[in-house]
């Protein structure tokens, strides 16, 4: 079978059930499996075939024109949509302009993030989380990089992925953490 790999789709609460493409991953579990590199690599985005991927599989077009692109992605503070500058106003729409929540989890310790709301389980799941707490929702991306940033001085805003992919787990209090952290915010 041949596939192009792209991000995991999962499904599920309180199970996750991962899926690449039609293979439910899921049943593979604790099974043998081999993946081979057929050397072609596609744009996510326009499908064009390109020898290097930019930002996790675009091609360098697609890179520099599209706003899923841009910096802001990683760093939504600095989220511009609202200053009317963002390059495709659509997507922006349904990506920042919807409600999103500020979390704490504990993936190999306790981290602080944010995503959509209507992604929050399906974040949770991509970041290996053990438990996780709402902390709080607000109207727009902007708004969760705000409160991010302000928590970001006193808890990871990173999972080490070395500890992950090793089990390495610390036992976290979320609900305290979080009550602790809330108090802090201005």
């Amino acid at each position: 079978m041949k596939i192009f790999l792209r991000k995991l789709q999962h499904s599920g609460q309180p199970l996750l059930r991962y899926s690449l493409a039609e293979i439910q991953l899921n049943d593979l579990l604790e099974k043998q499996i081999s993946l081979s590199f057929s050397g072609q690599i596609q744009c996510v985005t326009c499908g064009i075939s390109i020898k290097k991927s930019f930002n996790q599989g675009y091609c360098y077009n697609c890179f520099r024109t599209l706003a899923r692109c841009d910096l802001c992605l990683v760093k939504p503070e600095t989220c511009h949509f609202r200053k009317g500058t963002c390059r495709e106003p659509e997507w922006g729409r349904e990506q920042c302009l919807v409600p999103h929540v500020v979390y704490l989890s504990n993936t190999t310790g306790l981290k602080v993030g944010i995503t959509r709301k209507h992604k929050l389980f399906e974040r949770w799941g991509d970041q290996g989380a053990v438990c996780a707490v709402a902390i709080c929702e607000v109207p727009e991306r902007y708004y969760a990089g705000l409160i991010e940033v302000a928590l970001k001085a006193q808890v990871s805003d990173r999972t080490d992925w070395r500890k992950l992919i090793k089990g390495e787990r610390c036992e976290v209090d979320l609900l305290k953490e979080a009550e602790r952290l809330v108090e802090l915010l201005p």
